[in-house]
């Protein structure tokens, strides 16, 4: 297989053709999935340490390639650089045979947020504790993407190919616009904001469709999916670096602290402290001690952190 070839399948420029060829070839023989898999690493190597680089340079990649001394280097630095990053800021995981094509999974740990643009040019950004998986390729005649956590989508306009969010029991599908989505199984939560254009959920477990417009908020609330108008930017301020507090319990702000933050919180009271104003927002890079001294003054609790595992017990 041409190497030119592969490496526009790995960065999502292979035309459906080249794609199709591509996975029946690396089905032949495990000595090809694995020539791909080593093509797919020393990519995933140079973008993790340079996005820039590798879109500006493609031939350095191909350079790489085809010189043994310098692709053992570039191996190395790419496993090194990935567990590097993986563990600091997300982890790649690439499966060459589910689904019809190549699929990515990012898993964005606790404390973390990044942003990213796919194949077609949308942008994402994906909250922490967000899994997504999406294809370099898009084959067919959608654009299907999945998601477990939370998201906003900015969706390049292809009126031939719709762009799907896959969750664990909704869909929601859109020609080219921009919206928030939470869809957490763990929780049985859902919801999706719409800030530009028009989108449809699909309810598969109720077999329901609801058309949102601009300015409107589903939400997954007392067993079914209901629609208001959008308060504010509280689904998507998140992105901004911000954790926004809108009609929120203790507790569910405690939640979304250990998601924004990146630590463990251990409630141990009898009764829950009560906020007492409804809205509000925290800056991240304040940290999490500066938002609990803020609560302390009004909620009437007190806090410690254990030294050694870094828990956070409120009392």
């Amino acid at each position: 297989m041409e190497k030119e070839k592969l490496y526009r399948f790995c960065i999502g420029e292979a035309t459906e053709k080249e794609a199709a060829e591509i996975m029946e070839w690396t089905q032949k023989s495990p000595e090809n999935e694995r020539e791909l898999a080593l093509m797919q690493m020393v990519y995933d190597g140079a973008l993790l340490y340079s996005v820039g680089m590798v879109n500006e340079k493609p031939e350095m990649i191909l350079k790489i390639w085809k010189q043994k001394w310098l692709l053992r280097y570039a191996v190395a630095a790419a496993v090194l650089i990935s567990t590097i990053i993986g563990l600091s800021v997300f982890t790649i995981h690439r499966d060459h045979k589910q689904w019809s094509g190549q699929m990515t999974t990012i898993s964005i740990p606790a404390g973390q947020r990044i942003e990213m643009q796919l194949q077609d040019g949308t942008h994402v950004w994906l909250n922490a504790g967000t899994k997504f998986e999406y294809p370099p390729v898009y084959l067919g005649g959608e654009r299907r993407v999945k998601i477990d956590g939370e998201a906003l989508f900015e969706v390049t306009h292809d009126a031939k190919r719709p762009f799907i969010v896959e969750t664990y029991a909704y869909d929601v599908e859109v020609l080219g616009t921009k919206f928030n989505v939470i869809a957490q199984k763990a929780r049985n939560s859902f919801s999706t904001a719409l800030l530009q254009g028009k989108v449809k959920v699909t309810d598969h477990r109720a077999n329901e469709e609801i058309l949102m417009n601009e300015n409107e908020i589903i939400e997954y609330i007392g067993g079914s999916l209901q629609k208001s108008r959008l308060r504010g930017d509280e689904p998507y301020c998140w992105t901004k670096g911000l954790v926004c507090v809108d009609n929120l319990t203790f507790e569910e702000l405690m939640q979304k602290f250990e998601q924004m933050y990146g630590v463990e919180i251990v409630i141990d009271r009898k009764e829950l402290p009560k906020l007492h104003f409804k809205t509000g927002k925290f800056r991240v890079s304040d940290g999490i001690d500066h938002a609990l001294t803020v609560l302390q003054a009004s909620s009437g609790f007190n806090y410690e952190r254990n030294q050694e595992t870094g828990v956070i017990r409120i009392f």
